[in-house]
């Protein structure tokens, strides 16, 4: 924003799978992530997730899978006077993988809700609290171009977030390409 970071978040995540080697694997995930906005420390956070799920072949087809998690959210302010509090909420991500042509696509779907705990502002619709609807999409392609661990990647990603508030509606979209090196 005008240059600057709007925040930075730091997160540790964790997944166990329950079996390995089937064809579905079901797991239970577990992040943390703390969010510390610039300029704006009221704004910061701790939200931690917890979730279960699990991705399957697809029958008949051995380079496919596909993946479901349902995940339920807390968001606790780092200081009491953030605006609407804390934030609780739930998501809900499909994921698709296929390998084709030497390559792997991956597409990632999320929705994800959150709703303050507390109103907002008294400077926005009389104090209301705050709900926030969010869909996103990601594909990604990813193909090896040698044995030295460098790939072409190329990653595609749109958003649209709802919300009880007209400030928070916002859609983006975009597109990169570009070299990843493994080392």
């Amino acid at each position: 924003f005008g240059g600057n970071s709007l925040f930075t978040g730091v997160d540790s995540r964790l997944r166990y799978q329950l079996r390995q080697g089937s064809r579905c694997r079901p797991f239970v995930a577990g992040a943390v992530q703390h969010q510390s906005w610039h300029g704006q420390s009221l704004l910061n956070g701790l939200e931690t997730k917890l979730g279960v799920g699990g991705d399957c072949a697809v029958a008949g087809r051995p380079n496919q899978r596909l993946g479901l998690e349902s995940s339920l959210l807390y968001n606790a302010a780092l200081n009491s006077g953030r605006l609407g509090g804390d934030r609780v909420g739930w998501q809900l991500r499909l994921q698709w993988q296929v390998a084709i042509a030497g390559g792997l696509i991956s597409t990632r779907f999320d929705h994800t809700t959150l709703e303050d705990q507390r109103g907002y502002s008294q400077l926005l619709a009389d104090n209301a609290r705050r709900r926030v609807s969010r869909n996103s999409v990601l594909v990604q392609y990813r193909r090896p171009l040698s044995a030295s661990g460098t790939d072409l990647l190329v990653n595609f990603y749109h958003q649209d977030q709802g919300s009880s508030l007209s400030l928070f509606r916002t859609e983006d979209t975009s597109l990169e390409v570009g070299l990843s090196w493994r080392f």
